[in-house]
């Protein structure tokens, strides 16, 4: 799924040929501690970019990490999982908002597994609310939402009316009339603020005025399903819980049926498991799909023009990476689909699953990855997979 979130984060799945150094630390509300966890990412940085760069190159190279200790208004707005991404020329601090396994790595890559997960994982949308006096537009995500704008309709379209008064036959006709209209001005306004957005649309508010609206509106990312029977500024907290909840079920069920073909895979021995044939596909952009785990970092290094593949015990130099992150890399660079799943969940207790497509012509592009939770039922299939 291609999104504002993963378009904010392109470059740092592209970037490469370089000295990468990622840390995942947790926030905390006592300073102290979360200076002392960065500090411990400094130092085993430092532990691998001293065979790499010279003692001046490294203190150059991790002075804006050291910055970043002194700078506690930044760090008290940091919240959830702190990445820290940097390279000897840029450097970028973020929030993640999901539970990410604190860890420090030097590669000539980016660790991204977590932006992976985080990227399926946050959903987002565009809700319209509706009332009696306009439209009002909001673009959230599964974290966070803004209002982008309000439409009032014009007073000879005003639906203050539309309570009636009198029940005349020719009154309400002319009423259906005068909410087709407004419905149809509040659809382009809409339409014009949210073109070239493919987040899923919802619309909240009164039926007549949400079913009127959902006639009116030219728009192919609006989702039929109504969110409440009434809107209002004082509910929005409520709207859009409900939202976040219909998101947060597609997703887990979109996960499911993906888990669903890797379990089918399995049982029919079409699935690749062994690493090496895994990295020689992935190289080729012959995986249409790649399901790996959240649990295990495999070190070692890829060699990306063969796919060429050596596995080391532990994270050994500044050029070793997991490789299983590697992997997830090129098979998106390939356009294949890459899930992420807690090691738990993993059919066999694999490390790496793949789907591999024989025929290269087409292959999809979004993007799946999300941490599942399953029923008792879902658990059993699992197992007899």
């Amino acid at each position: 799924m291609t999104n504002q979130l993963s378009r904010s984060l392109k470059n740092l799945f592209e970037s490469s040929n370089n000295i990468h150094m990622t840390a995942y630390v947790e926030s905390d509300t006592n300073l102290d501690r979360l200076k002392k966890e960065i500090q411990m990412a400094i130092n085993q940085a430092s532990d691998h970019l001293c065979h790499a760069l010279s003692l001046q190159e490294e203190e150059r190279f991790l002075q804006p990490v050291r910055d970043l200790l002194d700078d506690e208004s930044l760090l008290k707005k940091l919240k959830g999982t702190i990445g820290i991404f940097r390279t000897p020329d840029s450097f970028r601090v973020m929030s993640i908002p999901i539970e990410v396994e604190a860890i420090c790595v030097v590669a000539t890559t980016f660790h991204v597994k977590p932006l992976f997960k985080w990227i399926q994982a946050d959903r987002e949308f565009i809700l319209v609310g509706l009332d009696d006096h306009g439209a009002n537009l909001y673009r959230g995500n599964l974290n966070s939402m803004k209002k982008i704008g309000e439409y009032k309709f014009k007073s000879r379209y005003s639906l203050d009316w539309l309570e009636p008064k009198h029940s005349t036959r020719p009154k309400q006709k002319l009423k259906g009339q005068r909410l087709k209209v407004a419905m149809a001005s509040a659809a382009d306004w809409v339409y014009q603020m949210c073109e070239g957005s493919d987040a899923r649309m919802y619309i909240a508010g009164k039926r007549n005025l949400t079913n009127c609206f959902a006639e009116e509106a030219d728009v192919s990312n609006l989702d039929q399903f109504i969110i409440g029977y009434s809107f209002s500024k004082e509910n929005i907290a409520l709207v859009s819980a409900e939202v976040r909840a219909h998101l947060q079920a597609e997703v887990r069920m979109e996960f499911e049926r993906n888990l669903i073909e890797f379990q089918y895979a399995e049982v029919t021995h079409s699935a690749k498991r062994n690493l090496l044939e895994i990295a020689a596909d992935a190289i080729n952009g012959r995986v249409r799909k790649l399901l790996i785990s959240d649990g295990v970092n495999l070190f070692g290094k890829l060699c990306r023009q063969t796919g060429r593949v050596s596995l080391h015990p532990r994270h050994l130099d500044h050029e070793d990476d997991d490789l299983l992150d590697d992997l997830a890399q090129e098979v998106m660079a390939h356009g294949g689909q890459v899930l992420v799943a807690s090691h738990k969940d993993m059919p066999l207790g694999r490390s790496i699953i793949a789907i591999v497509d024989d025929s290269t012509n087409e292959k999809p592009t979004a993007l799946a990855l999300i941490k599942p939770r399953f029923t008792n039922q879902q658990n059993e299939e699992r197992k007899f997979g």
